[in-house]
Formats: structure tokens, sequence, C-alpha cells
């Protein structure tokens, strides 16, 4: 199988030498009875028998006969059905970079819709760990629950209907941005001519710390 072509193999189950085999392939189940008008057929007195000019990441059948020298031929035996390989995306670009997220874009390059996809981000430009990975039908797709100001590696593959990957796409490496600090949680000392106030940020890894200050001499 391959991204345009696929070969389907059979045993002879007792048929002698002579025997010439005819194989249909179609997108759809029950290629012998489907009368699909894109149906392929082919006639050979091998085993097996290829087909080009497919659509990538496509679900192909294969029903195939034995046409014996002489006498009638058998009833076609289903060989199931397999998908091609899907094509590597091009063209990545970085669409949006955020604190905790980064949202990736590419090119289906000729995949048909549906396609499933994958983004994964790494601190380890050999992505030997990934910190995030997502996949879905789209050719656009957020990586989530990284941290702030941390340089992260990206890549992209699509995936076709039997689990089978691509190559990655290597997509530009890129820092999360540094974050907002939330809401912060303020206390106050009051005392006769003084107001201590001291504020804090919960996100310590975003690089904030407690801060306070102090009033004297007031009224």
């Amino acid at each position: 199988v391959t991204t345009s072509q696929l070969q389907a193999n059979w045993s002879p189950n007792g048929n002698g030498a002579g025997t010439n085999y005819l194989a249909i392939l179609s997108s759809g189940a029950s290629p012998s009875t489907n009368g699909f008008t894109g149906n392929v057929s082919s006639t050979t007195l091998n085993l097996h028998a290829f087909f080009a000019g497919l659509g990538a990441n496509g679900d192909y059948f294969v029903d195939v006969q034995a046409i014996p020298p002489s006498g009638p031929p058998s009833r076609f035996a289903a060989l199931g059905s397999t998908f091609t390989w899907a094509l590597e995306p091009t063209g990545g670009s970085l669409v949006d970079v955020a604190g905790f997220t980064i949202t990736a874009s590419w090119n289906a390059a000729g995949n048909p819709d549906g396609t499933l996809y994958e983004l994964q981000a790494s601190t380890d430009p050999a992505f030997s760990v990934l910190a995030s990975s997502v996949q879905a039908a789209s050719t656009t797709l957020t990586v989530g629950n990284l941290t702030p100001v941390t340089t992260y590696y990206l890549q992209a593959r699509a995936i076709n209907g039997d689990g089978v990957g691509t190559n990655f796409l290597a997509l530009p490496s890129t820092v999360t941005l540094q974050v907002p600090p939330p809401a912060p949680t303020l206390s106050a000392a009051v005392a006769v001519s003084s107001i201590a106030w001291s504020w804090t940020s919960a996100i310590r890894a975003g690089g904030y710390d407690l801060f306070s200050a102090s009033f004297t001499d007031v009224s």
C-alpha cells in the first residue's frame, strides 16, 4: 500500500496452473455486486493484482474469483479493505502563540476531508518527550497545557483511516508568552498610624512573586 497504489494478494486454494483470477477493486463494500461506476477490474494468472492511480487516504475493497481453464468460475471471495496512505501535510505555520497554548496550521496537500491530523509540542527538538499532543480532523489545531516563557518545538502529521501516520512536518519553534497575573489576593495590616498591604499571584512558574507596600504616618 502507498498513497496512490495497492496490491491485493490471495492464495490459490487448490487451483492449478493456468487458472485466471478476476480481481475487482471498489471504494465501497462488495465490489463484485455493488455496481459502482468507478470499480476497476484486473484479470491475471498471478496470485496478486496491482491497482494504481488511487486517491490518498481512501478506503478500498477487493473481491476476487478464480476462472479455471475449463468449467465455471468460482464465487467471489472478499479480501477485505484497506486505506491508502495519507499525504504528508505541507506549508505549516504558527497561527497564534499564547502563554499556555500554541495554534498551528498547515495545508491538506491533497488529503480528503475527514483526514485525521496530529500536532505535537515538545521542549526537546528530538521529541523524546512530548509536552502536549492533539489529534483531530482539522488542518488547524491547538496544543495546550504548556508552560509560559518556554521554548517549544512543533511538528504535525496526517493519519490515514487505518491509523498509519505520515512523516512529520517540522513547524517553526517558538517561545510561549508571559501571562498576566490573575486577580491578586490582598491583605492589610492596620495600625494606629500605618497600613501595610500585600498581594501575590498564584502563578509562580510564570514569574510572579509576592509584592507588598507599607504606608506610615497616616491619619
